[in-house]
């Protein structure tokens, strides 16, 4: 009787490690997998980013040359440029 249980006992210690075993590898192969989606993930964003970065910048260039820019002021004021008396004089 001893020397059944001995043996079910080392079918199940064998059993045992070889679950622990793939148990190890398969955390290891998730692990890199994830490492790898998030390298990926982040390198989407900010090639995403960087698109809409450069379509913003493009369109607001586009409207700010759309708006009536000031004119250049006389560096003797805003008056400068001809002061006219009134009439009769």
């Amino acid at each position: 009787m001893g020397l059944v249980n001995g043996g079910n006992q080392a079918t199940d210690n064998v059993t045992q490690i070889g679950t622990q075993g793939t148990g190890a590898q398969m955390n290891a192969l998730q692990s890199q997998g994830d490492a790898r989606a998030s390298g990926i993930l982040g390198t989407t964003n900010s090639i995403g980013n960087a698109i809409n970065s450069g379509f913003n910048n493009y369109f607001m260039g586009k409207y700010l040359q759309g708006q009536q820019q000031p004119q250049p002021m006389s560096p003797y004021g805003p008056y400068a440029g001809g002061y006219q008396f009134p009439r009769g004089y």
